[in-house]
């Protein structure tokens, strides 16, 4: 996975969740409203704009985050490779090799042309889709539930 495609994923993640959504536009209406665009102030509203532009950069920071420890871990840009079996995926890399059962993964999130499988709220394995068949994708499913 190169920068580009997990700064992809990554920000393509953030919009899919409501709060994140909603925060950009309550950004855009400070914004307006502090540019008197929208009639909302009568006084000097530069809180507002600041807080209207953090809130409408906020996916981007946040991502900008996530890239920079991405690239402090030389390890994600690793050839991995999969072998999936009815006890599990088994992950083998340069620098290791480690195998999960399916019930360890929480969930399965399909992002673009990426699945990622979970496990944790928060941590998961970034799997290509393009390197998959479709009955190992369709396996997959089955396994692991989808959010």
């Amino acid at each position: 996975m190169t920068a580009k495609e997990y700064s992809t994923v990554v920000f393509m993640g953030l919009y899919r969740r409501p709060g994140n959504i909603l925060m950009t536009i309550a950004g855009v209406v400070l914004i307006l409203g502090g540019f008197k665009l929208i009639p909302l102030y009568t006084t000097d509203p530069y809180l507002e704009i600041f807080i209207g532009l953090y809130f409408l950069l906020f996916p981007l920071i946040v991502t900008w985050r996530f890239l920079r420890q991405f690239r402090s871990t030389q390890r994600l840009e690793d050839e991995i490779s999969y072998t999936f079996s009815e006890a599990g995926v088994k992950v083998r890399t340069p620098a290791s090799e480690g195998e999960y059962p399916w019930p360890q993964f929480l969930k399965r999130k399909e992002l673009g042309k990426f699945l990622i499988l979970y496990y944790d709220k928060n941590i998961g394995t970034y799997i290509d889709k393009t390197q998959l068949t479709a009955a190992q994708l369709e396996f997959i499913r089955s396994k692991v539930r989808g959010r």
